[in-house]
């Protein structure tokens, strides 16, 4: 597994056929999704933890979900050596979205299997 801070694996599942990347919503952390590796042993659960948040609070918020996107889109790129999943809660299902949209522009082959989003319209990305 890559040793990217962005990425959060709390149960590695490494013979898993699937993984599953999850966006949190604004404010939240990579710990929110901490038992879903446990209700879901098929597939390898990955949390995005984002700068300023959970095991990265020391580092500076980001205030464009551009940027993050950017960001995200280049350094998950060694993780997608399997069919996976995006999930995205509220703001984070924007941020998800902006990272498909990225990866399937670089990486014409690249698609998530599933692209699941809840959004909220009033929050935002902070």
């Amino acid at each position: 597994m890559h040793k990217d801070p962005s990425f959060i694996n709390f149960m590695p599942n490494p013979l898993a056929p699937m993984r599953i990347f999850c966006f949190p919503y604004a404010g939240g952390s990579a710990a929110i999704y901490s038992d879903w590796a446990k209700d879901l042993p098929f597939l390898e659960v990955i949390a995005i933890q984002l700068p300023g948040r959970g095991s990265r609070l020391t580092e500076p918020l980001v205030d464009s979900i551009e940027h993050m996107a950017n960001e995200l889109s280049k350094t998950i790129l060694p993780l997608l050596d399997k069919p996976f999943i995006f999930f995205g809660h509220s703001n984070g299902a924007t941020l998800c979205y902006e990272v498909a949209k990225r990866l399937q522009y670089r990486i014409s082959n690249v698609q998530p299997e599933q692209n699941i989003s809840y959004y909220q319209q009033n929050e935002r990305f902070i």
